[in-house]
Parts: C-alpha cells; structure tokens; sequence
C-alpha cells in the first residue's frame, strides 16, 4: 500500500487533505509504519500544489480523489 500511496502523490493527483486522510487511516490500521507514515506525509505536502491543495470552501474548483477501498 505504501508503494501505492507514494506513486500518487509524485504524480500529483490527489487532494491534500484527502490524501493526509487516507495516510492516517492506513497508518491506524497498521498498513503503513511509523516510518513509512511520517515520510508519506512530509511527501504529501511537498508535492501540494494549489490544485491538491483545495480549500473545502471553493465548490467551483475540482479535485481529483483517490480510492483506495478502505
């Protein structure tokens, strides 16, 4: 999963707080390490752009979302 999350983000399609979600959730579920976690996340952020970085209040922009199945 961690491999997954990655590719991801270097690709830059995601949202922000989205994806800071999905890496809290593979992290309670024990998917991802410590490590892994804490790396996913200071990647995440990095690679936000204005695009990943939506503001919830702004319904006229959009966003591309990433399933995981969980």
């Amino acid at each position: 999963m961690y491999e997954i999350i990655k590719a991801v983000i270097e690709s830059g399609r995601y949202e922000l707080s989205d994806m800071l979600t999905k890496i809290d959730t593979l992290w309670i579920q024990d998917d991802i390490a410590d490590d892994q976690k804490t790396e996913l996340v200071a990647l995440a952020r990095q690679h936000a752009t204005p695009k990943t970085h939506t503001p919830e209040s702004s319904p006229s922009l959009t966003t591309c979302t990433l399933t995981l199945g969980i």
